[in-house]
């Protein structure tokens, strides 16, 4: 579908990236233009490697951007960061203390998405 556009909505870790890469690189240029969003904030590492995908960086990017989709609305009123697991990582009898530290970064950043787009500062 050389013509049309792709959308590519995607999580932002090093992984989604080089499988958004990998349909760019070489001679391979499966659609016109490139439409990529992230469901939450891009660190630096993915960044670069987009940087470094040539089928995309030379004008076939169109759109990147950071929405901030790391949370659940349950209803009007009520949101869930969607961590199930959270509870016995961080006060199971088996925690550890590294375990405990991502964990609670997960929740910061899936509670910072939510803070944004209510609008917070």
């Amino acid at each position: 579908m050389p013509a049309m556009h792709a959308i590519y909505f995607i999580t932002p870790t090093v992984e989604s990236v080089k499988r958004l890469c990998a349909d760019w690189s070489g001679n391979s240029k499966p659609y016109a233009a490139a439409h990529v969003f992230f469901t939450s904030h891009l660190d630096d590492e993915p960044l670069f490697s987009i940087k470094q995908c040539g089928g995309l960086t030379n004008g076939k990017l169109k759109t990147m951007k950071e929405l901030n989709l790391e949370f659940v609305a349950t209803e009007s009123q009520a949101f869930s960061v969607d961590m199930p697991e959270a509870f016995q990582q961080l006060y199971g009898p088996s925690a550890e203390l590294d375990m405990r530290a991502q964990t609670v970064t997960a929740i910061a950043a899936r509670l910072a998405t939510l803070f944004v787009t209510l609008g917070g500062r």
